[in-house]
């Protein structure tokens, strides 16, 4: 539960502008979204027969790299005794799926950052040997810049393998979406699954609402994951409205201020601001505490917190994915999936049950004038025996 009353460190008034925001960067809050949200995932990974690719997605600003972050400590936490005694041991990584420079996601980049997570100090030497078994060859040894992204592959996959790893988690991994070709993106989740067979891992993308289009590319990874849904505040819940005003308060108290200040007649204005996101409100004040202790203010107030909130278009933006990624969250019919599966199924028994001479009859036959294909003599018969 969230402590409002929740107070900073008195001596840190004494203190430099740079630690006493420093401070205020570090604070964190375990609210209710983010608590749920946490313990779902960690039961996931714990089930022994649980899904090797495990999707946590939501909306920007909600607190998803917090929450990748958080898990990354605990796993390694869980895991202490283990790397204790195995020092070689690396049984958790986590990685940002880098955005790409070009038009299509960059498998290559992103092996070669895991393997710099897990400890590959050999990663500028890994070479593409295209003339291997040959004697005599004219290939040139090339670092990483001139291997393939197949050579990495292989070499993170028995990185993997011998460190130990059983968890990568993978922030903002949307990005391994950004293709320019919509059909290549059964090849991206198609990476992913090989990726958990082969080193016999479990792997958590976190990202926004577009890690969903996993259930429309990909039955194979579908049957071997799990889909969480991190959620805002909804303002019709009273509940939510009641977390978020804590949240609201418990940053305040934790800013190293002489004044602190009260915001207790614009709850409302600042969930909307923030579209309940916890995120969203975190980085917005953060903003405003630094403008506020390089203006050497005591203390500040709603009108002047307002000038470094985020703009109402962008708001707008980021609502209308918000509300269009819960649609997508929503489950079909089960009566959808009855008609899918049975009605289609007695069509193609009644198709397949068709008297062949009517299924001939459908064919398409040839123009009148125009001759069937078929193979025409060759010579005569002047010089037969």
């Amino acid at each position: 539960m969230i402590n409002p009353k929740d107070k900073f460190p008195e001596a840190l008034l004494n203190e430099p502008i740079a630690k006493r925001l420093q401070y205020f960067k570090d604070v964190q809050i375990d609210h209710l979204k983010h608590r749920v949200t946490f313990n779902h995932l960690v039961n996931s990974l714990n089930c022994a027969a649980g899904s090797k690719v495990i999707v946590v997605a939501g909306p920007t600003g909600v607190g998803k790299t917090t929450l990748a972050r958080r898990l990354y400590r605990e796993l390694q936490i869980k895991h202490a005794d283990a790397t204790n005694k195995d020092v070689s041991m690396v049984p958790v990584i986590g990685v940002n799926a880098a955005p790409p420079s070009g038009r299509n996601f960059n498998w290559k980049d992103f092996y070669a950052r895991i393997l710099e997570r897990n400890g590959d100090i050999l990663l500028n030497q890994k070479i593409n040997l295209n003339g291997q078994g040959e004697m005599f060859t004219d290939t040139h040894c090339q670092p990483v810049e001139g291997s393939t992204a197949d050579v990495l592959r292989r070499s993170l996959e028995k990185c993997m393998k011998y460190r130990k790893t059983r968890y990568l988690i993978i922030d903002e991994a949307h990005h391994i979406l950004m293709v320019n070709d919509p059909t290549r993106l059964e090849y991206q989740f198609e990476m992913l699954k090989s990726m958990t067979i082969e080193s016999d891992i479990t792997i958590i993308l976190i990202g926004t609402y577009d890690l969903l289009k996993i259930r429309d590319y990909s039955g194979q990874l579908v049957r071997r994951s799990e889909i969480l849904s991190m959620n805002r505040y909804d303002a019709n819940i009273k509940e939510d409205r009641e977390e978020f005003t804590s949240a609201l308060e418990y940053f305040l108290n934790k800013m190293p201020l002489k004044i602190t200040p009260d915001f207790t007649n614009y709850r409302e204005y600042f969930f909307i601001k923030c579209v309940g996101c916890i995120g969203i409100l975190k980085d917005w004040l953060t903003r405003v505490y630094g403008h506020a202790l390089k203006d050497g203010l005591d203390t500040f107030d709603q009108k002047y917190a307002n000038k470094f909130a985020l703009d109402n278009k962008g708001l707008i933006t980021i609502i209308d994915e918000a509300l269009s990624g819960e649609m997508k969250l929503e489950d079909e019919p089960y009566e959808e999936l009855v008609k899918l599966l049975i009605e289609s199924d007695n069509q193609s028994t009644s198709t397949e049950s068709q008297p062949l001479k009517q299924k001939m009859s459908t064919e398409k036959k040839p123009r009148v004038g125009i001759r069937n294909p078929s193979r025409d003599q060759v010579g005569d018969n002047r010089h037969e025996g």
